[in-house]
């Protein structure tokens, strides 16, 4: 079986009018749940993009339990980081497919 997971871009990116350009809503760790176990939150998710260095200097994040939220300063900040969210999403898929085999 192949985990499934979800991927983002410019398309999951909404206009922000509160001092940013752009934002991004979703539930990660639901949408990729066949990633994360149930304990898993939003919360650690955004806390293991901030130690990959996936968080840039125009990315306000302020995730919750049930919600994914990140505020950008630009649209290219936006782009950006989601960028390396679905690759992160996209190696921690194939790390856990390795891991299957044994």
């Amino acid at each position: 079986m192949t985990l499934q997971y979800k991927t983002y871009d410019a398309s999951d990116l909404q206009v922000d009018g509160y001092g940013y350009t752009c934002k991004f809503i979703a539930d990660v760790a639901g949408d990729n749940s066949d990633l994360f176990d149930y304990a898993v939150s939003n919360h650690d998710i955004a806390k293991k993009l901030t130690e990959l260095g996936a968080v840039s200097k125009g990315v306000k994040l302020d995730p919750e339990t049930c919600c994914f939220y990140a505020y950008f300063k630009t649209d290219k900040d936006g782009l950006d980081f989601l960028k390396k969210l679905s690759a992160y999403l996209k190696q921690k898929s194939k790390l856990l497919e390795k891991a299957k085999a044994y």
